[in-house]
């Protein structure tokens, strides 16, 4: 009975980690343009 709970939060712990992996990706290439595109432009 004990083991059970560890896997269910090993399981979420291995998706909240893709997710956020994807997450940081994506949204980090977004918030890159976002933030240093006008940046750049400025200068």
């Amino acid at each position: 009975m004990n083991s059970t709970p560890r896997l269910v939060y090993l399981y979420v712990l291995v998706v909240s980690l893709e997710k956020a992996h994807k997450i940081n990706f994506f949204m980090g290439r977004l918030l890159w343009r976002e933030l240093y595109t006008p940046l750049f432009l400025l200068i």
